[in-house]
C-alpha cells in the first residue's frame, strides 16, 4: 500500500508541474487554509502563519529559547508554526480575500462562505484592539491601538504537524518585547482597507452583526488613524510609552491621512502632517531609485509603494521605477484598481511569475521543494530581498498569499476572470 501512495503521489506531482495559475491557486487556497489558517473568531482566528517549520524542533535553542526566551517550548516533538508582522500578514489576507469576493460576486456567484470569512477577518482586528488593552492590565476598549498578534499555544493542535507556536502571544510575554502596532503594520492594514473599500460591494454586510462590511473597515481605520493624529503620529501605548518598533510615523503621516480621507472620507490633516510630514513625504517622493540608497530598506519602500499605489504618486515613470526595481510589481496592479491604468506592457511579466511559480507551493529547502527564483521567501512583496531564500529559513514552508493575491489582481485588472 506504501509503494501505491508513493506512486499515486509521484504521479500527482507530475501533474502539478504543468499545473496553470487557476489550478496552482486552487492548490495554494487548499494549503493556506489546511496548514497556516483557521477561520473563526477565537484566539489566533483569521491570522494567516507566515510560515511553518515542518521538521524543527519545538525546543531549537535559536527560535524557542533565544527569540523567545525559552517561551512555549515542546521538548521532543517536531513542527513549528510561525507568526511574524501578524497584522501584515493579515493585511495581505484581508486584501486577497476581498479580490476573492469581488471575482464571484461580479460572476454572480454564491459568496455566502466568504461574506462569513470577511466578518471574522474584520473582527480579527477588533479582537486584536481589545486585547492590547488587557496586555497592559487595563479595560477592553476599541480605540485602534493593536496587538500584530494573539495566538495561543493551542494553536498548533489546530494545525497538521505542528507541536509548537512561535507568535507574539507565546514569546512575548511581556510588554516591552514589542507585540504590538507599528508604523509599517498599520500602513499595510490601511491598504488592505483601501482596497476593500474599493472592490467590496455596498450591499455586503457582516454575517456577525449585520452592519455593512465597509462600514465596519471605515470604523476601524478611523480609529487606527484617529489614535495616531492624537499623539501627534507618534505611536504610544495604553500607558502612554512609545511602542519598542516602529514608534514614529511622522514620516508617513501626511500619505496616512490622505489613504484615510479615501477610506473614511473625513480628513485627518493635522500641523503634524502639513507642517512636519509633508515636506519629509515630498522629499521621499523626489528619490531617484538606486538599488544601494542605504535610506531606502525594503520595509521603507514597501510602505511608501502601498500608500502611493492608493494615494498616487507625484511622477507615474518614478513609481513604476521604484516597483519595478524594488521588485514590488504588485503595486503597479493595485495603482491600476484606482486609476484604471493600461498595464498591457507589464502582463507578460505577471505571466511569467504566475506561471513560474511552484506548484506545491512556496518553500525553502523543505522536502521535495523546488526552491523556485521569486517564490522562495516568506512574502515577496513584503520581503522581495527574500525572495529567492534565506539561509535562516531553510526547512521553511510558506502562505503563498503573494501568489494569491497577485493572481486574483491579474484576473480582475486584466478582465480574464
Amino acid at each position: 500500500m506504501r509503494y501505491l501512495f508513493l506512486l499515486w503521489y509521484m504521479l500527482l506531482l507530475g501533474k502539478l508541474v504543468s499545473q496553470t495559475p487557476g489550478e496552482k491557486a486552487i492548490l495554494y487556497k487548499e494549503r493556506l487554509y489546511t496548514h497556516f489558517l483557521v477561520v473563526d473568531t477565537s484566539e489566533g482566528g483569521c491570522l494567516p502563519a507566515a510560515r511553518i517549520w515542518p521538521t524543527m524542533n519545538c525546543d531549537n535553542a535559536w527560535h524557542m529559547q533565544t527569540l523567545c526566551k525559552g517561551n512555549g517550548m515542546v521538548p521532543n516533538k517536531n513542527g513549528l508554526a510561525e507568526w511574524m508582522d501578524g497584522t501584515v500578514h493579515w493585511a495581505f489576507y484581508a486584501a486577497w480575500l476581498c479580490t476573492e469576493y469581488y471575482i464571484l460576486w461580479k460572476q454572480q456567484k454564491n459568496v455566502s462562505l466568504l461574506r462569513d470569512e470577511l466578518s471574522m477577518a474584520w473582527h480579527a482586528l477588533t479582537r486584536l484592539d481589545k486585547a492590547s488593552k488587557l496586555k497592559y492590565g487595563q479595560e477592553p476598549r476599541e480605540d485602534g491601538f493593536l496587538l500584530r498578534d494573539d495566538v495561543p499555544m493551542e494553536m498548533a493542535a489546530k494545525l497538521p504537524g505542528m507541536n509548537c507556536v512561535k507568535s507574539g502571544k507565546v514569546c512575548r510575554t511581556g510588554i516591552e518585547d514589542g507585540n504590538m502596532m507599528s508604523q509599517d503594520q498599520a500602513i499595510y492594514i490601511l491598504w488592505a482597507a483601501a482596497i476593500s473599500n474599493q472592490l467590496l460591494p455596498d450591499t455586503s454586510t457582516s454575517s456577525l452583526d449585520g452592519i455593512a462590511i465597509k462600514e465596519k473597515i471605515k470604523t476601524k481605520c478611523h480609529q487606527i488613524i484617529s489614535y495616531f493624529r492624537n499623539t501627534e503620529w507618534q505611536i504610544l501605548d495604553p500607558n502612554g510609552n512609545r511602542v519598542p518598533i516602529g514608534y514614529s510615523a511622522t514620516g508617513y503621516a501626511f500619505a496616512i491621512a490622505r489613504i484615510g480621507k479615501i477610506i473614511t472620507g473625513k480628513n485627518y490633516h493635522n500641523w503634524g502632517t502639513i507642517i512636519n510630514s509633508r515636506p519629509i513625504w515630498s522629499a521621499l517622493m523626489q528619490i531617484p531609485y538606486e538599488k544601494n540608497n542605504p535610506t531606502q530598506t525594503e520595509v521603507n519602500m514597501g510602505m511608501q509603494l502601498a500608500l502611493c499605489s492608493v494615494i498616487g504618486y507625484p511622477s507615474y515613470s518614478r513609481f513604476t521605477q521604484w516597483c519595478e526595481g524594488a521588485n514590488m510589481e504588485i503595486y503597479l496592479l493595485v495603482d491600476a484598481l484606482f486609476r484604471k491604468r493600461n498595464l498591457t506592457t507589464y502582463q507578460p511579466l505577471f505571466d511569467e511569475m504566475l506561471h513560474n511559480a511552484p506548484s506545491q507551493g512556496p518553500c525553502f529547502m523543505t522536502s521535495s521543494c523546488t526552491n523556485t527564483p521569486g517564490w522562495s521567501g516568506e512574502n515577496r512583496w513584503f520581503h522581495p530581498n527574500y525572495r529567492n531564500g534565506s539561509k535562516d529559513q531553510q526547512g521553511t514552508m510558506f502562505n503563498g498569499l503573494d501568489y494569491l493575491l497577485l493572481y486574483n489582481l491579474y484576473q480582475i485588472v486584466y478582465n480574464v476572470h
